[in-house]
This record gives structure tokens, C-alpha cells and sequence, in this order.
């Protein structure tokens, strides 16, 4: 009988340890499901950080930023209403701009910086060109000055010099946010296609701005960007190069659930009127 017993502890002993092996896998299926309830948390964030207040405001008590995954030079600048090139150097950080999680980004100069953009300097006159200017200021005979080789021409706004249009069809709304008041709030339709003001590089296309949802940041040239927030889509990724009147986004909602694009220009920074810049007349 103890025999018949032991051989029966032998042959059923593998399949119950198999059993319990088996059993053993069990929790790795469970942390598979568990990674559901995380995925319902980072939406629900995505949600509050589109719903929430503006992230561009004053520089905090130590006048720095501490860098997100996520972010860019550009994205912190707009955050803060920056110039990003003066915000690069008073961190001594030089193109591509390069940053990485952790690393503390100064939000103003330091001692001996200026806030401003550097600016070259003048260019010496050297050679004929001195000689050339020195004998326009000589008087001709008779008492006459000779005549000018030409028109020193005005100075004009670069902001001036871009061909800007609507990036968007709809009628303008109000809206009574602080994100409202730095620029335009168009109302459309869902997933209305929105296009560039003007020809730039796309310097930011992601959902890391809180506010602003799904954001574009096109960068036109040294002195001007322009934003369009609330998209439901982004066809276009950093470093891509879009020409005006080009497609970029579909039309999405803000916090209210109104489908509308929320549209600004900035100059060094700073949101400036876009209808100062955008036609009279719509198309």
C-alpha cells in the first residue's frame, strides 16, 4: 500500500508542481491589467492640463525653470513670454537648443547679461567705401553737395515684412481667460482644417502647455511666432518646414466644449494684436 502511494507521489507530484507554476504567471497577466487604470489616469491629466489655467506666467521666487519631460527652449520661453534667443544665452545653451529633464533653465540675466538680444556690432567703414563717404560730405564747386547714391531706406517692422492671412474661416468670439486675452478666438466646426498665418518652421506641436490643449508654435524668423491652440489633430511635427496657407491641424475644443482655434502672434515674446497684422479682409 505505501508503495502504491509512493508512486502515485511520484507520477502526480510533477503535474501539481507543474500546476503551481503555472499558477505563478498569474500575477504578470494581472500587472499587464493593471497598467488600464494608469492609461484612465494620464488621460484624465491630459483633460486638466488642457482645462486648466494658463502655465505662462511670472518666473517663480528663484527665477528658474525646472525642466519637464516634454519640454522645449521654445515651449519655456512662450510659457514665460520670453525672447527664446536671449533666454538661450543667459543659459549658454547654443543651437539646437538642446535640454533635458531636470536641468534648471534661467528665466532672466545674470550678472554682467543684458534681457535684450544681442546685438552685432556696426560694421567699420573701411577702404573705398570710407573714401567714397568722406567725399560725399565735401562740397562740390559752386557750393553744391553732390548727389546722394541713393535713399538710406526705413527701417521697417519684420512682423511688416510677412505676408500674414487668417489661419482659420469662423466668426470671432470672446472669451473672458487670461489665454483669450493674448490673442484671437476663432469659432469653426469639428475637425475644420486650420492653416498657417505664414511661411515658418515649426518650433513646438504637442499637448504640453497647460491651457492650451494640442499646440502649435510656427516660428517665422528672429522676431515673431505664432500659436494655434485647441486642435483636435496635429498633421505637423517640430522641425517641419510649412509654407503659408498650408494645412496643419484639425479644429478640436477647449475646456468649455466650444469648437474654436485660439490664434496668437508674439513679438520677442510677447503677444501683440493680431488683427494689427492679419487682412482687413477674410478669405
Amino acid at each position: 500500500m505505501r508503495r502504491n502511494l509512493y508512486l502515485a507521489a511520484i507520477i502526480i507530484g510533477p503535474a501539481l508542481l507543474g500546476a503551481c507554476a503555472q499558477s505563478t504567471l498569474a500575477p504578470v497577466v494581472q500587472r499587464e491589467e493593471v497598467k488600464r487604470p494608469e492609461a484612465v489616469v494620464t488621460r484624465r491629466d491630459r483633460a486638466a492640463s488642457e482645462s486648466g489655467p494658463p502655465a505662462d506666467a511670472a518666473p517663480g521666487k528663484d527665477g528658474h525653470h525646472t525642466v519637464m519631460s516634454g519640454d522645449t527652449l521654445s515651449l519655456i520661453a512662450w510659457r514665460y513670454k520670453l525672447d527664446y534667443k536671449p533666454l538661450a544665452r543667459w543659459n549658454a545653451i547654443d543651437p539646437p537648443y538642446l535640454i533635458y529633464p531636470g536641468q534648471l533653465i534661467r528665466l532672466q540675466p545674470g550678472a554682467g547679461q543684458t534681457r535684450g538680444a544681442a546685438k552685432p556690432a556696426p560694421a567699420q567703414k573701411t577702404g573705398p567705401v570710407a573714401k567714397s563717404a568722406a567725399m560725399a560730405k565735401k562740397p562740390l564747386a559752386g557750393g553744391k553737395k553732390p548727389a546722394a547714391a541713393g535713399r538710406k531706406a526705413r527701417p521697417v517692422s519684420a512682423g511688416r515684412q510677412i505676408t500674414w492671412s487668417w489661419p482659420a474661416g469662423g466668426a470671432l468670439i470672446s472669451l473672458d481667460s487670461p489665454i483669450a486675452r493674448q490673442g484671437l478666438s476663432i469659432s469653426g466646426r469639428p475637425d475644420q482644417s486650420i492653416k498657417t498665418a505664414a511661411a515658418g518652421e515649426v518650433v513646438y506641436s504637442g499637448s504640453g502647455l497647460r491651457g492650451y490643449g494640442k499646440l502649435i508654435i510656427i516660428k517665422h524668423n528672429e522676431v515673431y511666432l505664432s500659436a494655434y491652440a485647441h486642435n483636435s489633430r496635429l498633421l505637423v511635427s517640430e522641425g517641419d518646414k510649412v509654407r503659408q496657407g498650408q494645412t496643419i491641424s484639425r479644429m478640436g475644443r477647449d475646456s468649455t466644449g466650444r469648437y474654436l482655434l485660439h490664434f496668437e502672434i508674439r513679438r520677442h515674446g510677447k503677444p501683440v494684436d493680431p488683427r494689427k497684422y492679419l487682412p482687413e479682409k477674410r478669405t
